[in-house]
């Protein structure tokens, strides 16, 4: 491999991601709530299982 393109594709991919928003500190703080995480864990579990009774039902 031509070491040239990497260094290129690199350079492409760390403008892409300097590029994209960054969180809020609102949004910061809830991932990193431990009652919020709990939550949303809770809900896609229960979809999980409704998913699983109902094609086992």
């Amino acid at each position: 491999m031509d070491d040239d393109t990497d260094s290129e594709v690199n350079i492409r991919t760390a403008e892409r991601i300097a590029g994209a928003p960054l969180p809020t500190p609102a949004k910061l703080r809830m991932r990193q709530n431990f009652f919020v995480q709990l939550g949303r864990f809770a809900c896609i579990n229960l979809r999980m299982m409704r998913i699983i009774f109902r094609g086992h039902g």
